[in-house]
């Protein structure tokens, strides 16, 4: 079993983009992307094998090794036992 986080943000931002267009098309909607300041994001923990996936957790403040036992307690331990009962997996 792995387990991974992952920041989404709701708009692009300060990564470049390139479109493939006509130079006629420079200013038509599908060749233009909005961009935000300041955009919303959220981290998401999860975990998966080859046996199953586990939950996706939406976390909340920051990271730290209090928070992410907790996530170990709560998350892993019931995926694993469901996704290994013979508990012949390894995380």
């Amino acid at each position: 079993m792995w387990s991974d986080e992952s920041t989404f943000t709701q708009f692009q931002q300060n990564r470049c983009s390139r479109v493939w267009r006509e130079p006629e098309d420079k200013w038509k909607p599908s060749c233009i992307a909005a961009t935000v300041k300041h955009s919303p994001s959220r981290m998401h923990w999860g975990c998966f094998s080859r046996q199953g996936l586990g939950s996706i957790v939406p976390l909340t403040g920051t990271a730290t090794g209090a928070s992410h036992v907790e996530i170990l307690r709560k998350y892993v331990k019931p995926t694993m036992r469901r996704v290994f009962p013979n508990g012949d997996g390894w995380f």
